[in-house]
């Protein structure tokens, strides 16, 4: 799904050419895993627990080893539904968060705290064992741009289409019909045209061209959403989209693609 899907207020930027050339398909080695996206867990020992294990998290800033103390852990088995997020508060201001008497099984770690991304984590507790789990927790704002390469990047695979046409597109849709309308053509100062001619592109050779545009030069392959509206296309990556600040950037060309506005929203 692509990370911002909310049609918020439009914002025009200066318009102005793109100069983009579609990187090959070893992108994939620029965007190297984190080694904090996964947890660090020690495994030790301890006979004195006898039928039970112990876990203690310690939940820190991704990157750093700074403690977050007003944290929120919980430990589930690993068969219930997760719980609902709610507001997180301090709870007992520790760098560590200790379950003692925790019968052998499969549970989930659930850490929540304010400004961070959620965590989720599976692991297997053992009798007899004291497990110390490291809990990297990255920035909300990091975690939805996946800064730190946590989760696969959205550019476009040898293979797959260009073209974005399924579900992901109807969305964009209402955007689409929005803009195509004589009112916000006037207002974002876009050519006039027929508000009833708006289309979803399903030519590879035209999104082909689209997705080259949008963007940056160096960027890899991109799989974008095309709209032809009347005289211009619209077009925007759900995937790996253009930012400005914590905004999202949809970009108009005209149709010898020529920069007609960048949009943020």
């Amino acid at each position: 799904m692509p990370r911002r899907n909310l049609l918020l207020p439009i914002i025009l930027l200066v318009a102005s050419g793109v100069d983009s050339q579609a990187a090959g398909q070893e992108w994939a080695a620029r965007f190297p895993r984190h080694p904090e996206c996964d947890t660090k867990r020690s495994h030790v020992r301890n006979q004195a627990l006898g039928p039970t294990g112990t876990l203690i998290v310690h939940p820190v800033v991704f990157g750093t080893d700074t403690a977050i103390e007003y944290a929120i852990v919980n430990l589930l088995p690993g068969t219930e539904p997760e719980p609902l997020a709610a507001t997180p508060r301090p709870v007992d201001l520790s760098p560590f968060r200790v379950f003692s008497g925790v019968a052998p099984g499969t549970y989930r770690v659930m850490a929540f705290a304010i400004g961070y991304a959620k965590r989720s984590d599976t692991l297997t507790i053992q009798a007899g064992f004291v497990d110390t789990l490291r809990l990297p927790m990255p920035l909300i704002d990091d975690a939805v741009r996946n800064r730190h390469n946590c989760d696969p990047r959205g550019f476009r695979r040898a293979g797959e289409p260009v073209c974005i046409t399924d579900s992901t597109a109807d969305w964009q849709m209402g955007h689409a019909r929005s803009l195509a309308t004589p009112s916000e053509r006037a207002l974002f100062k876009l050519p006039p045209g027929d508000s009833t001619k708006v289309e979803l592109v399903r030519d590879e050779k035209i999104c082909a061209r689209a997705a080259e545009l949008y963007g940056e030069k160096g960027d890899p392959p991109r799989r974008v959403i095309v709209f032809r509206m009347d005289n211009v296309y619209l077009v925007y990556d759900p995937f790996e989209p253009v930012e400005a600040g914590e905004w999202d950037i949809h970009i108009i060309f005209d149709l010898r693609w020529r920069v007609v506005a960048r949009l943020a929203a």
